[in-house]
């Protein structure tokens, strides 16, 4: 039985087998019929001369030749496209004698300037609305303080072929105030600012000056003191109501600024804080103020004998003050008021001091009935020759770019001569500068940055501006490019 069982397992797994083997081989026989029916590859040459015949292969037969480049000079000259110095055309020929220039049909000489009908000039004030522009005009133009006339011929209004600059036959500053002028200042734009005993009592001027109508202060009496704040504020001092006062730029009152005083101020300064230092007839005679107008209770200088006619201050803001109408007083004040022992000054008996002006290195030049100046401790300068004035005002000015620069002293005698004058180093007088008027001068101030000085005093027109040499109404060269840029823009307008 167990035989039995054995033969019949072992057929059943031989059956088993046997039909695998044949799914295997069966499946062998269809990959290779389908190998067998795949196409044949393409033929690969194996020749370097099956390769040239192949239309799709690039040999050195089918690269063009490449253009011949030359060799030699004439070879490119013959070459249409190349550039020779004989394909360059000949420049114009350039005139070098005046004759020719004037026989160019382009250029302008003065004969070819159109003459200018009276009614077609037209006057031009920097600010001001602009005149209509049209060929053949003369402008009038203020500038740098200056009025000249420009002669432009014009194709419409935007090509000017000529412009040539000609003095303004009157002068070019004009003063219209009738009445006396006590005090001059200048604020940031140039503009001059005059206080005095005339109708209104504080005007301001144009560069030109005309009286400038946008600025209208009601001021009841006369101004004998102006100062300029850092902030273009206008500070004044005098006989009106309330004495001191302080002004915004359109001529307004600045009511943050209050002070109480019981008399009249008669001189203003203002040191690199913004505080005020006034002298005059109230009670103390000499005080400093804050920036609100209040007392400055820091300030304690002592009873000052005379009335101040002199407050300057040194570089270590110390103060020097000085007056006499009956003697000479002339003290140095630390920054609290207290009196500086190290000074110590010695005048005679007929002295005044009625100006004085500090140098760069703290020496001090004084005037009245004459003319000194001191070390820092307040000794003579033995160096510096005492030269004989009636001095009434002292400016120190800086070289700039229309003037050396100098000291420039002011005065006069009586109410009939005034004088101004410029001072060398050494107190000897130098000659580029000597004015002469017919009444005192009060004041000199520095005007713009071209060694321009403004005068005020008892003299005719009360009011000059001068150049750095004295003269009036001289046209100033350096400023034609100015005006030919500006004469322009207008026509281009």
């Amino acid at each position: 039985m167990v035989e039995l069982i054995n033969v019949v397992e072992k057929q059943v797994g031989d059956y088993v087998y046997n039909t695998e083997i044949n799914e295997i081989v069966n499946k062998s026989n269809l990959a290779i019929e389908e190998l067998n029916n795949l196409p044949a590859p393409p033929s690969v040459p194996t020749k370097l001369s099956e390769l040239e015949n192949d239309t799709e292969f690039i040999t050195e037969n089918d690269i063009p030749a490449l253009p011949t480049v030359p060799t030699k000079l004439s070879e490119l000259e013959n070459d249409a496209e190349f550039i020779t110095e004989n394909d360059i055309p000949a420049p114009p020929s350039v005139p070098t004698k005046l004759s020719e220039l004037e026989n160019d049909t382009e250029f302008v000489t003065t004969n070819d300037l159109p003459a200018v009908p009276t009614s077609e000039i037209v006057e031009w004030v920097t600010g001001q609305a602009k005149p209509t522009i049209v060929a053949n005009v003369v402008i009038g133009e203020f500038f740098e303080g200056k009025k000249h006339l420009v002669t432009t011929s014009a194709v419409g209004k935007d090509v000017v072929k000529m412009i040539e600059v000609q003095n303004w036959l009157s002068a070019d500053f004009i003063c219209s105030l009738t009445e006396d002028i006590y005090s001059t200042a200048v604020v940031s734009n140039e503009k001059i600012i005059v206080g005095g005993n005339f109708a209104g009592h504080l005007k301001r001027l144009n560069s030109d000056g005309t009286i400038d109508s946008s600025f209208n202060p009601l001021i009841d009496d006369s101004v004998v003191a102006i100062a300029i704040d850092s902030s273009d504020k206008i500070v004044i001092g005098g006989a009106f109501t309330g004495f001191l006062a302080r002004l915004n730029s359109d001529g307004t009152v600045d009511s943050s600024f209050t002070p109480v005083l019981d008399n009249f101020v008669n001189i203003i300064a203002i040191d690199s804080n913004d505080k005020i230092v006034i002298g005059g007839a109230f009670n103390g005679q000499l005080k400093r103020l804050n920036y609100d107008g209040t007392v400055d209770s820091s300030f304690t200088p002592p009873l000052f004998e005379e009335t101040p006619y002199v407050i300057k201050f040194d570089s270590n803001l110390k103060i020097i003050i000085g007056g006499g109408a009956s003697f000479c007083v002339l003290k140095r004040l630390n920054y609290d008021g207290t009196v500086d022992s190290s000074f110590t000054p010695v005048f005679s008996s007929n002295d005044r001091i009625m100006a004085a002006a500090i140098d760069s290195s703290d020496k001090i030049v004084i005037g009245g009935s004459f003319l000194k100046r001191l070390n820092s401790n307040g000794t003579v300068d033995s160096s510096f020759t005492n030269t004989s004035f009636n001095v009434k005002t002292i400016l120190f000015v800086g070289a700039s770019s229309g003037d050396s620069g100098g000291i420039f002293v002011g005065g006069g005698w009586g109410n009939t001569t005034g004088y101004v004058r410029r001072i060398n180093s050494d107190g000897s007088l130098n000659t580029t500068l000597n004015v002469t008027v017919d009444g005192v001068v009060n004041s000199i101030i520095k005007y713009g940055y071209t060694g321009k000085i403004i005068i005020n005093g008892l003299f005719a027109g009360h009011l000059k501006r001068l150049n750095s040499d004295g003269t009036e109404g001289t046209v100033e060269r350096s400023f034609i490019g100015d005006l030919i840029d500006r004469v322009k823009a207008l026509e281009n307008a």
